[in-house]
């Protein structure tokens, strides 16, 4: 058991929570995307994309393309059934996600994998981890699901960010948090105060750097406009230059 008893509690029982209405049939909450015990960096985006468990086609990942365990992979007829042992396989894949030879949803990922190897902190080493706001995957994705399910969207929010602000408390090794779209800034102002100290473009996004102030601790936060795997885009080479850029004025600015 990696974690403190406690904090294995709370990881289980998020685990075991009711899926949402719209959640990926058979899917489990990711609460994490690589090591989060170890990692100084972590990205945030809204909730995972349902092609994290489903083919394009709607069925569940299987076999090699499968990223996360599922109530099928662990062999549940439900969440709430799973036991100990399962949730920890489900903790030990979501930890594993960024590994060699994984099958990484490169398409969302790749953006972000540059950016924090221009930061020194790569994923494949570690030292990097994902978070969301919202750690179900659902169906439809987000911008469909307000749309047309703008209760359950709430929902989502109001009971999912709570946990995220847990996880930014109890995991004190992560120093920094890439803020991958200004909707994620604005969502993540429920939970602590922004101070933004500086900001600038690079290629055709817009970023900037600050600190977060939650309610026990300070954490140093950086962010642009649009999440990267939108147009306009940046190149591979300004997606790193942005890692690189953002290092250089945190370090200015005192605060990483």
């Amino acid at each position: 058991m990696l974690f403190d008893p406690t904090v294995v509690e709370r990881l289980h029982s998020r685990i075991r929570k009711t899926a949402s209405p719209r959640s990926v049939s058979g899917s489990l909450p990711v609460l994490f995307f690589g090591d989060i015990s170890k990692a100084r960096l972590a990205t945030i985006s809204l909730n995972p994309s349902r092609l994290e468990y489903q083919e394009r086609n709607g069925t569940l990942r299987a076999g090699k393309r499968r990223r996360f365990e599922t109530l099928h992979s662990l062999g549940a007829t439900g969440r709430a059934s799973l036991d100990f042992d399962q949730c920890e396989k489900a903790i030990e894949t979501m930890r594993e996600y960024f590994l060699p030879g994984r099958p990484v949803y490169r398409t969302w990922f790749s953006g972000p994998m540059r950016v924090a190897e221009g930061l020194g902190l790569a994923f494949e080493e570690g030292l990097a981890t994902h978070l969301d706001l919202v750690q179900e995957s659902t169906d439809p994705t987000w911008n469909a699901l307000e749309g047309s399910y703008p209760d359950v969207a709430s929902t989502l929010l109001l009971e999912d960010v709570p946990f995220l602000e847990w996880q930014l408390h109890t995991f004190q090794n992560v120093e920094l948090l890439l803020l991958n779209g200004s909707g994620i800034r604005d969502r993540l102002g429920s939970i602590g105060k922004i101070v933004e100290l500086d900001s600038s473009t690079t290629g055709k996004r817009k970023w900037w750097t600050g600190r977060l102030l939650l309610s026990k601790r300070e954490v140093a936060v950086a962010g642009w406009d649009v999440p990267l795997v939108r147009a306009p885009g940046l190149t591979r080479d300004e997606q790193r230059m942005l890692g690189r850029t953002l290092s250089r004025r945190l370090k200015c600015n005192g605060i990483f």
